[in-house]
Order: structure tokens, then C-alpha cells, then sequence
């Protein structure tokens, strides 16, 4: 039981760590989401609050810091695609830019450690269920 917790504190640090990365870039990127488009700065905004209360949420443990922010981090990843590609509504297609990339390689590495930590989380769950059923 030792190695399971050690194990779920790992994921739950490495998560937290890789949503503050990516909050601080897009605090970093706040005054050009603004010259861009008043939308694309409150969302930089937007992104870097939530980070603060999501690598909280899940240092407390709490699952649902992993679901909100998979879900951001799968909708930041295809914001900055399209942004790159076709464009965003009042903005133009702009340049891939380090880091942009770096908020990819952070958000997508979150998603991996994510799934990660979530199935870490089933097999403990299955083997207190096993250990509770043998106990019986």
C-alpha cells in the first residue's frame, strides 16, 4: 500500500506542477491576448486563475481537478491549434510561437499524467475491494 500512495502523491504533484507551467505562460500572455482580441486576454486570465485552483484542487485530492482540468487543457490545445491554422474570430492566424509550444507539450503531458493517475486510482480502488472481500 506504501508504493500506491507514494505513486498517487507523484501523479498529483506532477499534475499540479504541469497546470501551474501552463498557468504561468498564459499570465505571461495576457497583454497579447488582449492586443489581439479583448476575448483571447480574459481567457489568458480565465486560464491562469483556474490553474491556481486547480493544482489545489488536486493537491487536496480531489478527482474533479483532474476532469475540469483535462477538459480545459483538451480545449486550450484546440484553441491554439486553430489559432495557428484557420484562425480565431477576430484574430488572425498568428505563428507558432515556444511558448505556445511549451503550453502544448504542458497541457498534453497533463492529459497523459491525467489518464495515468486516473487508472492508478481504479487499481487501488479494485484492490481495497479485494482486500475488503478476502477480509470477509
Amino acid at each position: 500500500m506504501e508504493r500506491n500512495g507514494r505513486e498517487s502523491r507523484i501523479w498529483l504533484w506532477s499534475g499540479a506542477s504541469l497546470v501551474l507551467i501552463d498557468g504561468a505562460i498564459h499570465l505571461l500572455e495576457v497583454s497579447d491576448g488582449f492586443g489581439d482580441a479583448a476575448y483571447e486576454g480574459v481567457l489568458f486570465i480565465a486560464a491562469a486563475a483556474g490553474a491556481l485552483v486547480v493544482a489545489g484542487a488536486l493537491l487536496l485530492g480531489l478527482r474533479a481537478g483532474w476532469l475540469l482540468r483535462s477538459l480545459v487543457a483538451g480545449g486550450t490545445l484546440v484553441a491554439y491549434l486553430a489559432s495557428r491554422t484557420t484562425g480565431l474570430p477576430a484574430v488572425p492566424r498568428q505563428q507558432f510561437c515556444l511558448l505556445g509550444v511549451v503550453s502544448l507539450a504542458a497541457e498534453g503531458t497533463f492529459l497523459l499524467v491525467a489518464a495515468r493517475a486516473f487508472m492508478t486510482e481504479r487499481a487501488q480502488r479494485a484492490q481495497r475491494a479485494e482486500n475488503l472481500t478476502s477480509a470477509a
